[in-house]
């Protein structure tokens, strides 16, 4: 399947919409390395960034957590490499915010 051809203007549209989302998607992981945010918060979220987001990402943006760690967490969950946010089951959801809970 061939990529559609674009117009400068939608070319240029197209790299605004994404450059807008990744720089959601980084606050969104600042927010919750700087725990103003807790995973079960973000989990809750329903909007196309967080549900899009990869789970691993994720976990590497906890504090405290590396690529190591977040690997073996994805192992011992039974998460598959590269699944994302909104395909994440609500055991698997329920098991994150209890290893993860809110900062008091």
């Amino acid at each position: 399947m061939a990529l559609p051809k674009l117009s400068p203007a939608q070319r240029a549209e197209a790299l605004q919409k994404a450059a807008a989302v990744r720089k959601e998607r980084s606050a969104l992981l600042a927010e919750l390395k700087d725990g103003k945010v807790s995973l079960k918060d973000v989990l809750a979220r329903e909007d196309t960034v967080t549900t899009r987001t990869p789970v691993e990402r994720l976990l590497k943006s906890l504090p405290g957590i590396g690529a190591v760690r977040a690997g073996q967490l994805m192992e011992e969950l039974e998460i598959p490499e590269g699944r994302r946010v909104a395909g994440l089951g609500p055991r698997q959801r329920e098991r994150l915010a209890e290893l993860f809970p809110a900062s008091p």
